[in-house]
């Protein structure tokens, strides 16, 4: 497979499984737009490993492979994975480096854990170390890496849009034995384990529901402070704030119901959002 194959399989990936970010990629220059798919497409194998292994040692051993992968292709080796020759030229030129991949990696340790995180540091921790490293990353490919602004509010933005997904994956991980959500935010409002995995968490589960989500928003507003310092070329990264608010607006309107059914924005949202962001040239 050559790179524009590979780049365009990363492309193909991302718009299926991370819609919001490619959305947002559509902002970028097209040389640019196809690193940041390279970069993305990275991110959804390992984040989609968990769900895709039968026994936590298989998903150790897949993102053992993969950090053996990065490192390989850092002393020059090649790989017929579509992902990592799509990466192959961005590590040979320095656009990101093995310890920033393997910091990737190593966040998704967590993924395999038989308990999600314990307190709500844990849980932004485990928001910064996954998504917002991505963003940071992503603005590192935009040639943003040293703007002390762009990256502060990625990094914002990232465990926002991070915590928005995990609201609304919620009822996705019960059904398969897991709880991402902290445990201490859910022992307060009185929410069992094994009421939230058999699906009936009580009406605690949307008051550590609406605790996650201010929280999430204090995040964007933050994000949202800095704007002014920061170049209309981060853009691509930190239009995913205006997501991150539409799913969170969303689930507002559900009244936190993580159980319920219409916790994804419809689909026009994504592209409408897309247009604003063009429009306004604001995050």
């Amino acid at each position: 497979m050559d790179g524009d194959r590979a780049r365009t399989h990363c492309a193909r990936e991302i718009r299926t499984h991370d819609r919001d970010r490619w959305l947002a990629s559509c902002l970028a220059p097209p040389a640019a737009r196809g690193r940041l798919h390279a970069l993305y497409g990275f991110n959804l194998e390992i984040a989609k490993i968990r769900d895709v292994v039968t026994e936590p040692m298989l998903g150790h051993i897949r993102l053992q492979w993969w950090r053996e992968t990065v490192e390989g292709l850092a002393a020059g080796a090649s790989s017929a994975h579509p992902v990592a020759e799509a990466l192959a030229p961005m590590i040979a030129d320095g656009a990101v480096t093995p310890a920033d991949l393997g910091a990737l990696i190593d966040a998704r340790e967590a993924d395999l854990a038989e308990e999600g995180p314990a307190t709500a540091t844990a849980f932004v921790d485990y928001c910064d170390a996954t998504s917002g490293a991505l963003n940071r990353l992503a603005l590192g490919v935009l040639g943003l890496g040293g703007d002390q602004a762009a990256v502060a509010a990625g990094e914002k933005i990232g465990r926002a849009h991070a915590m928005a997904g995990l609201l609304r994956a919620a009822a996705f991980h019960a059904a398969r034995g897991r709880v991402m959500l902290p445990r201490a935010l859910l022992d307060a409002h009185g929410v069992g384990l094994p009421a939230l995995l058999a699906g009936r968490p009580g009406p605690g589960l949307k008051r550590a529901a609406r605790a996650v989500a201010d929280e999430a928003r204090r995040e964007l507003g933050a994000a949202r402070a800095l704007r002014g310092e920061v170049p209309a070329a981060a853009l691509p990264v930190l239009a995913l704030a205006r997501f991150a608010e539409a799913s969170l607006g969303r689930l507002a309107r559900d009244d936190y119901d993580l159980f319920g059914e219409r916790l994804e924005p419809l689909p026009v949202t994504g592209p409408l959002l897309l247009l604003e962001t063009m429009a306004t040239r604001r995050y």
